[in-house]
């Protein structure tokens, strides 16, 4: 009955490619980028496009203005949940 009415409805072929579609990196602009260069507030960059710092060595260098009182804020974070 199924693929009767799979050809029916026209939904052949049936395509379960989609995970591996979903997990396949996008294209970046950062390819092959070491060094980066930010300045002033960056309200996001889509992670194709940030620096790869998952599960790899590397250094940050800022140079932090703390205004009197103190500040608030993170320097880095990635995906919103981990600070570094």
């Amino acid at each position: 009955m199924f693929l009767e009415e799979a050809e029916k409805y026209g939904v052949f072929p049936l395509d379960n490619t989609s995970f591996a579609r979903a997990i396949t990196p996008l294209p970046s602009t950062t390819a092959g980028q070491t060094e980066f260069t930010y300045s002033g507030e960056m309200p996001g960059i889509p992670t194709g496009n940030a620096p790869d710092i998952v599960a790899k060595s590397f250094s940050i260098t800022a140079d932090v203005e703390v205004p009197e009182g103190g500040g608030e804020g993170m320097l880095v974070t990635l995906g919103g949940s981990q600070a570094f």
